[in-house]
C-alpha cells in the first residue's frame, strides 16, 4: 500500500454538513486543508399525501443513510 501525504492539499467535501464531521477530522489529521461545500440538503417534503399515494399498497419501504 502506498501511502500519501495530504499536506496543503485541499480537498473539496461535498456531504452534508451533519455527515462530514470524520472525514473532515481524518483529512486534517493528515495534514489536508477540508472545504465543506454540501451539494444537497435532504429535508421532509411539504406533505406526504404524493408518497402516501405512491407506496398505498407496497408491503416493504426500505431506505438508508448514504
Amino acid at each position: 500500500m502506498i501511502k500519501t501525504s495530504l499536506t496543503d492539499k485541499t480537498i473539496l467535501i461535498t456531504r452534508a454538513a451533519s455527515q462530514a464531521r470524520n472525514i473532515i477530522n481524518l483529512i486534517e489529521q493528515q495534514g489536508g486543508i477540508p472545504i465543506l461545500f454540501p451539494t444537497i440538503e435532504i429535508i421532509p417534503p411539504d406533505s406526504w399525501e404524493m408518497l402516501d399515494k405512491a407506496i398505498d399498497g407496497l408491503y416493504i419501504v426500505y431506505s438508508r443513510d448514504n
